[in-house]
């Protein structure tokens, strides 16, 4: 077991921890913060996104009265196309998890990693490197070069012969998995379409991984939807309290090293923009006054 736990900081109204990193999450506080803290308090997904859902599965399982008042309420929704937002189709029921849907890691973005760990950074905690179990750190010590130049060329061949072989979704837990699942708050999934739906309240977007904290959460999730979705549409819905700063160009391209620019166009055109839960919650006929303020 490793002395200290890495924390691959996904956040998701609360952030995500991560061990050995790149396993399968299990939650933590935001930021590190203690459970009694307003971040803690008002968490997204507890007092916003999983009422809400809960109450529209609830009312039609198909989705089909609600979901496309859902995706019309996006500001970006167009990107879709008309004949998408007019029947995106039925909700599947593959039972697989839609609230908290662990999200693999981007097999690009770890291929990246491994073959350039001059661009990582080593996660501290208290100004303090975090060590690991001994075969985990041992071979992330050879990939950063501290064993010399011959050991680091055999950890990242032997890295990338891994990754080859189980792919990002077998990545949970291995010491070459740079970036760790991801929990998103939603994901509805029809024939047509899958759709993330992102919560915030008092927190705010943040880096998606400590290994390399240019990711930006919000543009991991524009990546990896699409290997979720396949054929299908894929489109990301931000919901908020208040409208926060808006997704630009620099923070697609650093979160992104390992794509071109066609690529990041590819993903930027799978985001729908920013909701206020008011207005959501007004698109879908849900009584936004009745929502828990807290989950407390």
């Amino acid at each position: 077991m490793p002395q200290h736990r890495s924390r691959e900081a996904i956040i998701t109204g609360q952030a995500v921890l991560a061990v050995e990193g790149g396993s399968a999450p299990h939650r933590t506080q935001l930021g590190g913060c203690d459970p009694g803290s307003d971040m803690g308090k008002y968490d997204s997904s507890a007092t916003r996104v999983q009422p809400i859902f809960r109450q529209l599965l609830k009312r039609d399982p198909s989705g089909a009265t609600w979901l496309p008042d859902l995706l019309v309420a996006a500001p970006r929704a167009t990107r879709l196309g008309s004949d998408l937002l007019a029947d995106p189709g039925t909700l599947i029921d593959d039972g697989k998890a839609r609230f908290e849907y662990p999200a693999p890691p981007s097999d690009g973005l770890l291929r990246w990693l491994i073959q350039h760990p001059q661009r990582m950074t080593w996660p501290r905690r208290k100004g303090v490197e975090i060590t690991y179990g001994p075969k985990t750190q041992e071979r992330r010590e050879r990939l950063f070069g501290r064993h010399g130049p011959l050991a680091q060329g055999d950890a990242r061949d032997e890295a990338i012969q891994a990754l080859n072989k189980n792919g990002a979704a077998a990545s949970a837990r291995q010491w070459w998995a740079f970036e760790g699942f991801t929990s998103v708050d939603l994901c509805l999934r029809t024939e047509r379409l899958v759709l993330f739906v992102e919560g915030k309240r008092t927190d705010t977007l943040s880096a998606s991984t400590d290994w390399f904290t240019d990711r930006s959460q919000l543009v991991r999730n524009l990546e990896v939807i699409g290997a979720v979705a396949g054929a299908r549409a894929a489109g990301v819905i931000l919901g908020v309290e208040e409208k926060v700063a808006e997704l630009d160009d620099q923070t697609v391209a650093a979160s992104t090293p390992h794509l071109d620019a066609e690529q990041r166009a590819e993903i930027v055109s799978r985001y729908l923009g920013q909701v206020r839960w008011r207005d959501l919650c007004q698109a879908v006929k849900i009584d936004f006054a009745l929502l828990p303020d807290t989950n407390e």
